[in-house]
């Protein structure tokens, strides 16, 4: 469980849900946990076998307030984290942010939100957003990069993971511009995404073949599932749009982060409101006490591997 952070309202909040599932299902066990940005957490050990009417007491108790809780019968131990991008690390959508440099945000930002809230064509959306910036001087992908925010607590989570051997990945339906950038600081393992066609300074208005679209995330998670020599099963998978449906189905631990509707019917598991390394207390980490900071480019470069092609990792003949 993850709870807003204490104030005399909240902690009302929180004794009160403790004490309504309590008497709903009788003996529970409460652990207290070390708290993610100033949010309180708890796990519980609940007696009950049934999933779905543990989940039905939680929503009940939860109502309106602003609590989160990731509900999972066992521990498993996991190897391979693999996340979305933007909207999931990044508090922002780089398209948008590359389309305000161009003067044309309020065109682009229609179409991002309609192609992460709908089942819309995400190689059709890119293709109308990408020719929106044609000529944008490529000089100015520097000034988004040195804005971009990171959501809280993902540095924490990242280190955290890396500290316990857990492989990291991201998989993109923005660009390697940005994704090689928060790969070297964040020390990722693999960064894919979209590669952006730029001749002479500028962008073209175009990327390179192939596009990373939701079946090419899911491609991916197979792929690197298949290099590591592990399951599904052993994957966690994070994203907050339509096209992170098809991994966050297929991951054995699926979470939709701050998400869209149409994400969060695809898995009952949901962080709305919380830091991303309150996932940490879900599968049985400590989180990690890294920097704060938000704004990606004030993280120094920690590693200057050369990261894995996505032709390096699938064959794209078979496309």
């Amino acid at each position: 469980m993850c709870f807003p952070p204490r104030t005399s309202q909240n902690v009302e909040i929180e004794s009160n849900f403790l004490s309504s599932v309590k008497a709903t299902l009788g003996q529970v066990k409460e652990i207290g946990l070390q708290s993610v940005d100033g949010h309180p957490c708890f796990r519980l050990s609940v007696m009950e076998e049934s999933v779905d009417h543990i989940r039905q007491v939680f929503n009940s108790a939860i109502g309106q307030n602003e609590i989160d809780y990731l509900l999972l019968p066992e521990q498993k131990q996991y190897k391979l984290a693999i996340f979305d991008v933007d909207g999931t690390l990044l508090d922002a959508e780089c398209i948008d942010e590359v389309a305000r440099e161009a003067g044309v945000v309020d065109k682009v930002a229609l179409l991002t939100k309609k192609a992460m809230e709908e089942d819309w064509d995400f190689t059709v959306a890119l293709r109308e957003r990408l020719a929106l910036v044609e000529d944008l001087p490529e000089s100015k992908l520097e000034e988004v990069f040195s804005r971009l925010l990171l959501k809280k607590g993902v540095a924490s989570l990242i280190k955290t993971l890396k500290e316990k051997g857990i492989k990291t990945a991201m998989v993109s339906g923005g660009f390697t511009f940005f994704t090689d950038r928060i790969a070297s600081r964040l020390g990722f393992d693999y960064a894919f995404a979209n590669v952006l066609e730029i001749n002479d300074g500028k962008l073209t208005g175009k990327s390179l073949p192939p596009v990373v679209d939701g079946k090419m995330k899911l491609r991916v998670l197979q792929a690197l599932c298949s290099k590591l020599n592990i399951s599904l099963s052993e994957c966690i998978a994070m994203g907050d749009g339509s096209n992170d449906k098809f991994m966050i189905s297929a991951a054995g631990l699926g979470v939709a982060f701050h998400a869209k509707k149409i994400l969060k019917e695809h898995t009952p598991h949901h962080i709305n409101f919380s830091p991303m390394n309150f996932l940490c207390h879900a599968v049985g980490l400590t989180p990690v006490t890294t920097s704060t900071e938000q704004l990606l480019s004030k993280h120094n470069v920690t590693q200057q591997t050369k990261l894995m092609l996505l032709e390096e990792l699938i064959d794209l003949k078979t496309l």
